[in-house]
């Protein structure tokens, strides 16, 4: 059971760390592409291909789109699709209009630390409050620290 655990934790961390790395490098390239090309060119290739090959991908799961006409569900689901999609806008807008694709990546990773916040006020959620607390301080110090944010700060 130990190795078993052990094994699970390493590949959970290595998965937590190649999803790290190709974040960062899409944002790069995210920030290069916008440099080369304009924002709608942008949108429609970017998203475009984006849609193609997520439309590919899930072409085998068609059958589940059967959920959307369900009343109760059709609305929130194209809540979330709506607000994700808005989401995005705002991050390549972002990126255009700053020059600095770390400082948006912080302010964007701060998402995290605020869904533990929204978790406490909105859900009530109360149990393992202080660990959920100390993960949240802890984002914070690892995003500040690692996109140099502190130098804005003072």
């Amino acid at each position: 059971l130990f190795n078993r655990r052990k094994a699970s934790l390493s590949s959970g961390l290595l998965f937590a760390l190649a999803c790290f790395l190709l974040t960062g490098l899409a944002t790069v390239y995210e920030t290069w592409m916008l440099s080369r090309i304009d924002l709608g060119a942008y949108l429609i290739l970017g998203w475009g291909s984006q849609t193609l090959w997520t439309a590919v991908v899930t072409w085998p799961e068609r059958k589940q789109l059967k959920v959307l006409k369900i009343r109760k569900n059709f609305a929130p689901i194209l809540g979330y699709a709506l607000a994700n999609s808005l989401k995005g806008i705002c991050f390549v807008a972002a990126l255009k209009l700053s020059d600095s694709a770390s400082l948006v990546t912080a302010f964007t990773s701060f998402m995290a630390v605020m869904v533990v916040v929204a978790a406490y006020f909105i859900l009530k959620e109360r149990s393992w409050l202080w660990i959920k607390i100390g993960a949240a301080v802890a984002g914070s110090a690892g995003l500040f620290i690692l996109n140099g944010v502190w130098h804005i700060a003072w």
